[in-house]
């Protein structure tokens, strides 16, 4: 053990070497870089404190030279990494910027989607409607001894039909049934009844069911029924959604025989 006095006097000795020591060996050297920094520091605080022998300094002046160029060319990273590895702020800002830009593209093709789908769907309860108000009046004439097509008035317009259907015993039941337009309604109504005609109902709707609704006349069309003889046109169109309009355009004709025995002898 070194006294006080000693340690004072010469500093502390470095580690794991002694008075007397021999130099280190080419393959020890090669072996210095697990610890340069240990003898680095104690050359340099031996140095500092001017109690580092001539001789020894001289000895090791080589390693310290070494050890100096080592320490400086090492990484900080035992991988190989950089201390500055990261974002910048403009780098940071561009991917942002980026990642913006395809937030925005994706958003738009979502919302198209979204809203061609709800077009479609509009479109096609519109289509069910108007195709149940076109196949009520087309089935309706078609099993008709006869019918009659109203004038297109500021109210609507009015068809009257005597229509005809199979009874359990094979004879033929017969009612009058008629549709009417109304134009504050938007809508085509139906109402049938088997003890005499129905007329147009005015203001007053009650008792008349709604088979379409958001009907309105086409341009350039003058009325949305036209009767010809046994021949019967249908045209009007019906309003979706983010206004959209379905035209439904159809013909028909009469072709049930004239049956006055059963039922009502008129309808119109």
């Amino acid at each position: 053990m070194r006294s006080d006095q000693d340690l004072r006097r010469h500093g502390p000795r470095p580690r794991g070497r002694g008075p007397g020591s021999p130099a280190p060996t080419a393959a020890q050297r090669r072996l210095l870089p697990v610890d340069i920094p240990r003898l680095r520091v104690g050359l340099i605080l031996g140095r500092r404190r001017g109690h580092v022998p001539r001789a020894r300094e001289r000895r090791y002046a080589h390693l310290r030279e070494r050890t100096v160029i080592g320490l400086e060319n090492c990484p900080a990273d035992p991988a190989g990494g950089s201390d500055d590895e990261g974002f910048t702020l403009i780098e940071l800002l561009v991917y942002i910027a980026l990642l913006g830009v395809v937030l925005a593209v994706v958003s738009s093709i979502l919302i198209s989607a979204v809203q061609g789908q709800g077009k479609v769907a509009s479109l096609n309860t519109s289509a069910s409607a108007g195709q149940v108000a076109a196949r009520s009046l087309v089935e309706g004439v078609r099993n008709a001894s006869g019918f009659k097509v109203s004038a297109l008035t500021a109210g609507g317009q009015l068809v009257q039909a005597r229509v005809g259907s199979a009874s359990p015993g094979g004879a033929i039941a017969w009612r009058c049934q008629s549709w009417y337009y109304s134009v504050s309604a938007g809508a085509i109504l139906t109402r049938s009844s088997r003890t005499g005609l129905v007329a147009a109902p005015g203001s007053d709707i009650a008792g008349w069911t709604k088979v379409a609704t958001g009907v309105s006349v086409p341009t350039g069309v003058a009325a949305p029924f036209v009767g010809a003889s046994s021949r019967l046109s249908i045209d009007f169109q019906i309003a979706g959604t983010g206004g959209t309009k379905l035209r439904i355009a159809t013909t028909t004709t009469s072709s049930a025989q004239t049956d006055t025995t059963t039922g009502p002898a008129t309808c119109y």
